[in-house]
């Protein structure tokens, strides 16, 4: 049998083990998103969060909603407002907070690795003990922010304004602080 020949069998059998599938067999990816409001929008995130919502994009949270010791993996709460939010404690690894509102919010003692807070205003925001391990802080605003034994090895903190924020045994190890306003 022939090169030619091997290869034309091959892609006869490929394309009878496709003809096999039914016809109506439909692959695709559906993200669920939500907005959430309100007094009780923290209990609600949380709720939904555990029925497999991971989008809460343009929520809008009071001043202190609590997340202490919540395991919320992959969440997005782009362009959110979390003012002052205690995320204390929590697991938020891949998460995103890009454009996010998170004055004065406090990530102590949480493991934040990999979340996106690219662009976010983090003015005064608290990061004592925080896992910040490839995390981005691409222009992100972190004016005033506290960092007590963070770990940032690896974070992006690009055009990040870090004007008057403290960084106290600061894990910075190949960090790219290169255009970091300070």
């Amino acid at each position: 049998m022939s090169v030619f020949s091997q290869k034309k069998t091959t892609i006869r059998h490929l394309l009878e083990t496709l003809r096999q599938f039914p016809a109506n067999m439909q692959w695709h990816y559906r993200a669920e998103s939500l907005v959430i409001e309100g007094e009780d929008a923290a209990s609600k995130l949380i709720a939904a969060y555990q029925r497999g919502v991971r989008n809460f994009d343009g929520s809008v949270f009071p001043d202190n909603s609590d997340f202490y010791d919540q395991t919320l993996f992959g969440i997005s709460l782009a362009k959110g407002r979390l003012k002052q939010a205690w995320f204390c404690s929590g697991s938020f690894r891949g998460g995103c907070f890009a454009d996010a509102f998170l004055e004065r919010a406090s990530f102590d003692d949480s493991d934040c690795r990999d979340v996106d807070f690219s662009r976010a205003d983090l003015t005064g925001a608290e990061f004592q003990g925080t896992n910040l391990r490839g995390a981005k802080f691409i222009n992100a605003q972190l004016q005033g922010a506290y960092f007590d034994r963070a770990d940032l090895v690896g974070a992006d903190l690009t055009g990040a304004n870090m004007q008057d924020a403290k960084m106290i045994d600061v894990r910075l190890v190949r960090s790219d602080p290169e255009f970091v306003e300070l």
